[in-house]
């Protein structure tokens, strides 16, 4: 809660009523200083000793009644140029002219005539009115022209706007602009915890208020009404405060400092102030919202990744606990009655189910530590064929018609990559090749280029549907199955494009034009020497294939 201040009234033009965007004047007028009134009045005489040449040039053609008619383009054209006052001095000038040609013989500027007298007062008045009519005319030229420069720079700042999605883009956009139309220094505060008033941003930076500004911010937003500045409510403080209003009542406060110059505005620019207010406080409302809407996706990703979670782990968990323990149930039980050969086929299977699981627990922990931000990559000049041995030697078997092909380009050259990253994320992918293979050939396929080195697992299955495509490598994602065969967790490919793009790489998936799916790792090469590769075969030699039906789809 802001303080009392000692006088709430506020001045006349503090805009205690919303003013409307059609402003009535850009800027107030700058006082002239004392050589631009210089310019004016001597080229308004210069103006009026042409139109006195002008005339006594052809006098002789003119009756004297008419002669006043030589000076009125010099009236209107000082009036047009320079305002009301160097055109009245115009005017008078050509009064005192006129009077040299209209008097007596004897007396230069003595009129004989009383006729010619009331010619020279009509004239003096008429080209008076005149040089009003031009003034205002000039005026009125002004004032549209600034407007309509104005309008512009609000239709752009408004599209501008429209651009931003970022909230703190966003009101920095809007503080700027303030900033540049109204040539002062800026700053908005928004209500934080406790609704106690925060510097969002401010131009030029600041990192507090003083004692007056704050309690004037507090209450502007109170009493939504200008304070601080000029007004009479907590004049101390340095900066003016404006209310940010909209629908939902005050979301902000903007604040303009003139610095030295103080805080004192034109009425003019009161009416812009209040102008660009409303759009910075458009502005304030779509950044909280727009901060909501990234606050309840967030909620909702993270309840989704929750739910994901719990059932992976009530099924990932539970089916290879359940074959372990049945397992061994029956070989404490019955293991007796098995023969050798089903026992050993028994442990095999629950061994499998153990390095399931123990596979799907590294994924969690290694999905973890992307989280948290923990891992950090070892770079290293490695040979990528040591990568793929060693991806290979952990796999100690693989579906029967299946052959793991690796094609690996001659003097291929050294990349600097953490190895046992690099190792993990190709065995997933492999893995998951794997899985869903049930015949032809899955190529481990690496090729260089001049800046670059690209690791590609190729099957020749059915491939990904193209609506999959977009989340294969999302968390708990799985392509559904066309049989009943046991999917993936939904984590290994998550987890490998985490640790490739850790390293500096990319990974992405892509079909094959005839059949099948392609997982390709990219990675930026090392200037170093490079080391020769030998292609070569993994498993049988090549024999023809027998013909089987593909089960599915790749999956995470």
């Amino acid at each position: 809660m802001s303080e009392t201040p000692p006088d709430a009234k506020t001045t006349p033009h503090s805009m205690t009523a919303p003013i409307s965007l059609a402003l009535g004047a850009a800027m107030a007028k700058p006082p002239k200083k004392f050589n631009q009134l210089a310019v004016a009045y001597s080229v308004s005489t210069l103006v009026v000793i042409a139109s006195l040449i002008a005339g006594m040039a052809i006098k002789q053609w003119l009756a004297a009644s008419n002669i006043m008619l030589v000076f009125l383009p010099s009236v209107l054209i000082s009036a047009a140029l320079y305002g009301f006052r160097p055109g009245l001095w115009a005017s008078l000038l050509s009064a005192v002219a006129g009077t040299y040609f209209l008097s007596s013989p004897g007396d230069p500027f003595a009129v004989s005539d009383p006729a010619n007298f009331w010619a020279i007062m009509i004239f003096t008045l008429v080209a008076a009115f005149a040089s009003a009519l031009a003034e205002q005319s000039r005026h009125q030229a002004a004032t549209a022209e600034a407007n309509a420069r104005i309008t512009d720079q609000m239709y752009a700042f408004s599209q501008k706007l429209a651009g931003i999605a970022n909230a703190d883009e966003l009101i920095l956009a809007a503080l700027t602009q303030v900033h540049s139309m109204l040539q002062v220094d800026a700053l908005i505060l928004i209500p934080g915890q406790n609704n106690e008033l925060d510097i969002r941003i401010a131009l030029p930076p600041v990192d507090r208020l003083t004692f007056a500004d704050r309690n004037a911010a507090n209450w502007c937003v109170e009493h939504a009404k200008p304070s601080g500045g000029d007004l009479r409510v907590w004049p101390d403080a340095t900066h003016l405060f404006v209310p940010l209003r909209t629908g939902q009542g005050v979301v902000g406060v903007l604040g303009v400092n003139r610095g030295n110059q103080g805080t004192y505005l034109t009425p003019e620019e009161y009416k812009l102030l209040d102008a660009l207010a409303n759009h910075a406080a458009v502005t304030v409302e779509r950044a909280a919202f727009g901060a909501h809407v990234e606050e309840a996706r967030l909620i909702r990703e993270t309840e989704d990744f929750r739910n994901a979670m719990l059932s992976s782990l009530t099924h990932d968990f539970k089916t290879p606990l359940a074959s372990i323990l049945g397992t061994i149930s029956s070989l404490r039980h019955y293991g007796s009655r098995y023969d050798a050969q089903t026992q050993d086929e028994m442990l095999g299977t629950a061994q499998e189910e153990s390095e399931r699981l123990n596979r799907y627990l590294g994924n969690l922990l290694d999905i973890t530590r992307l989280d948290t931000g923990t891992l950090k990559p070892k770079s290293e000049i490695i040979d990528i064929s040591d990568i793929v041995g060693a991806v290979l030697k952990r796999f100690q078997g693989w579906p029967e018609g299946v052959r793991i092909v690796t094609a690996i380009t001659p003097d291929l050259p050294m990349v600097p990559l953490d190895f046992m990253l690099t190792e993990q994320a190709l065995f997933n992918i492999l893995d998951n090749a794997l899985k869903y293979a049930s015949y032809g050939n899955v190529v481990i396929r690496a090729t260089s280029t001049a800046s670059t080195c690209t690791i590609a697992i190729e099957d020749t299955g059915p491939g990904i549907p193209p609506e999959y495509l977009v989340r294969i490598f999302d968390r708990f994602y799985r392509v559904k199955s066309v049989d009943r065969q046991r999917a993936g967790t939904g984590l290994g490919l998550a987890v490998s494009k985490g640790f490739t793009e850790a390293m500096g790489g990319k990974l992405v998936a892509s079909n094959r034009p005839k059949g099948g799916a392609v997982f390709s790792m990219t990675f930026p090469i090392a200037r170093t020497a490079v080391q020769p590769m030998l292609s070569m075969v993994v498993n049988n030699p090549l024999e023809p294939l027998p013909t089987r039906e593909p089960k599915a789809a790749a999956s995470g």
